[in-house]
């Protein structure tokens, strides 16, 4: 009902359902870049961005018109302490947008082939989880996320892997 409550024509959909992908955006788990969303606002902003109707992109391309949208979002916390943003997705069958084409996109989710999503984001600051610096403005940090750094004195020495905080 969501989806139709926003289309322009809302009966494009009697002849194409659409299609729903839920899907984990996010957390505040350490990711491959070494950096870590913060939950209080970096995932509370992925889940409002969600909730108001974020493009489905398929890949980084933000040149290319999307093919689907997002539906709602919001963050949840797991056992263990983990926030995480989920949310939902939809895309319509029968669309081609430059290469990619909503049916071959709907079998790949539906086959598990495609199974992973990426949040684009732009803004926001990079705290270093070390010293807490701003690690893009403040020449002090010199620290560098995935690089290990031996801290702390005499038998209390020991090897930090630095990561970046993502904040708003």
């Amino acid at each position: 009902e969501l989806a139709k409550s926003r289309a322009v024509d809302p009966s494009a959909f009697a002849a194409n359902p659409p299609f729903f992908i839920p899907a984990e955006i996010s957390s505040d788990r350490v990711d491959n870049y070494y950096t870590v969303m913060d939950a209080d606002t970096t995932l509370r902003n992925f889940a409002r961005s969600m909730t108001d109707g974020s493009p489905l992109q398929n890949s980084h391309n933000k040149f290319e018109l999307p093919i689907g949208q997002s539906l709602e979002g919001d963050v949840r916390v797991l056992d263990g302490g983990v926030s995480v943003v989920r949310g939902a997705f939809y895309t319509v069958p029968g669309i081609k947008n430059g290469k990619v084409d909503t049916d071959s996109f709907i079998l790949g989710v539906r086959a598990v082939v495609f199974t992973d999503l990426s949040v684009g984001f732009m803004g926001g600051s990079f705290h270093c989880e070390i010293c807490g610096r701003n690690m893009l403005t403040d020449s002090q940090c010199r620290h560098i996320p995935g690089f290990h750094y031996t801290m702390g004195e005499g038998q209390e020495r020991k090897q930090v892997l630095s990561t970046a905080r993502i904040k708003d």
